[in-house]
C-alpha cells in the first residue's frame, strides 16, 4: 500500500472541493437546512427559567420545536454524507488522486442496499459506542478503538454485517 502523507491528502482533498464546489456547496447547504429545521434551542424559554429551574422546564426549553421529519432527513442525509466520503478517501487512498468529473458523479450515485446497509452499521456502531461510554469510559475506547474502521470498510467492501 502507499505510504501516506497529511500534506498531500488534504492538498488532493482541496483540489477536489475547488473543481466541484457547486456539488459540495449544494449538499453542505441541504444538510445545514435539514439539521437547522428539525429543531433547536428554544432561546426565550430558556432565558426566562431563572436560577435554579425544574429540570423538566429546561428540558423542553432545550428541545424546543423538534420535528422528527426534518430530524431524519437531516441524519439520513449526514450518513449519505458519511458514506460518500469514505468512499472518496479510499479513492484518493488507493489510486493517490481525486475523482475526475465522470467519476465523482458516479460516486454521488448510491445503491440503496448498500447504502441501507451502511446506515445499519452506522446505527450499531453508534449505539454500541454510546452503551460502552454509558458503562464507563473504558469500555466506550475500548469499542472505538476495536471498531473505528467499521463505518469505512461498510461503505467501501463488499461485506456481511457480521
Amino acid at each position: 500500500m502507499k505510504k501516506l502523507f497529511i500534506g498531500d491528502i488534504v492538498s488532493q482533498a482541496w483540489d477536489l472541493a475547488v473543481k466541484h464546489w457547486p456539488v459540495f456547496l449544494i449538499i453542505t447547504i441541504v444538510n445545514s437546512v435539514f439539521g437547522s429545521l428539525s429543531g433547536g434551542v428554544d432561546s426565550t424559554a430558556l432565558s426566562s427559567l431563572g436560577q435554579h429551574p425544574d429540570p423538566m422546564e429546561l428540558a423542553e426549553a432545550l428541545t424546543g420545536s423538534f420535528n422528527p421529519l426534518f430530524f431524519l432527513i437531516g441524519v439520513l442525509v449526514s450518513t449519505y454524507l458519511g458514506f460518500v466520503t469514505y468512499r472518496m478517501l479510499v479513492n484518493v487512498m488507493d489510486y493517490g488522486r481525486p475523482y475526475n468529473e465522470g467519476e465523482l458523479m458516479d460516486v454521488l450515485k448510491v445503491d440503496l442496499a448498500k447504502f441501507g446497509f451502511f446506515f445499519g452499521v452506522e446505527l450499531v456502531f453508534g449505539l454500541a459506542l454510546c452503551f460502552g461510554f454509558a458503562l464507563c469510559v473504558i469500555p466506550g475506547l475500548f469499542l472505538l478503538a476495536r471498531w473505528i474502521f467499521v463505518p469505512v470498510i461498510a461503505a467501501t467492501e463488499d461485506v456481511s454485517f457480521s
